[in-house]
């Protein structure tokens, strides 16, 4: 009886070793794959390009009041970009400013027979693909009250390839954060079940 009470102790005691490091090798794999997640190599370099919308671009022979109704049909659309038969951003043109210029005295009389390409904004705020979205945020923030919340062009080698609100961007900025935030946590978190189930071996 005594012989067969250590021999179904020390089986008991290989089972626990067994499942130590089974629990081991998961918490690994676990945290391998974690950091898999948070450290896609995308959103290691961060840039504005892969967090852009395509956005909506027209050519600037478009008439003033087909852009008016355009706007009209899609409510959720506040800004489109003008761009050339190559792509070639030339500005762009606003919900808003397209309802003030119409709104100021004689504004609709003299702008109504133009085309987009006579009355676009040019002054606008256009990020290359390539740069960080830190900094990027940066530069729209430094923008006037006025185009403060308006989006962020995207080019690619001087071409159109999209556009970022500010909304999106801020996000992105907050995600990342929180990523990296709860990376640090879980990798203090498995030393510290490590360290405590070395003591509990030890004991």
């Amino acid at each position: 009886e005594v012989l067969n009470k250590s021999s179904e102790d020390k089986s008991e005691k290989k089972k626990e070793k067994k499942s130590q490091k089974k629990e081991n090798k998961l918490s690994i794999s676990e945290d391998e794959s974690l950091v898999k997640d948070l450290k896609n190599p995308m959103e290691n370099k961060r840039e504005i390009g892969y967090i852009a919308q395509e956005g909506v671009t027209v050519f600037p022979d478009m008439s003033v009041p087909d852009l008016m109704n355009f706007f009209t049909s899609n409510e959720n659309c506040t800004i489109v970009t003008v761009v050339d038969i190559e792509r070639k951003v030339l500005g762009v043109m606003s919900r808003s400013y397209l309802s003030d210029l119409l709104g100021e005295r004689f504004g609709f009389g003299l702008n109504y027979r133009k085309t987009v390409g006579q009355v676009l904004i040019k002054d606008f705020l256009s990020i290359d693909f390539s740069e960080s979205v830190e900094k990027a945020a940066s530069k729209a923030m430094m923008r006037t009250d006025k185009n403060l919340y308006e989006p962020v062009i995207i080019e690619k080698n001087g071409i159109y390839a999209g556009m970022v609100t500010v909304k999106t961007l801020l996000d992105s900025i907050i995600s990342v954060e929180v990523k990296e935030r709860t990376l640090e946590l879980t990798k203090k978190n498995r030393l510290l079940q490590n360290q405590r189930q070395i003591q509990e071996r030890d004991m």
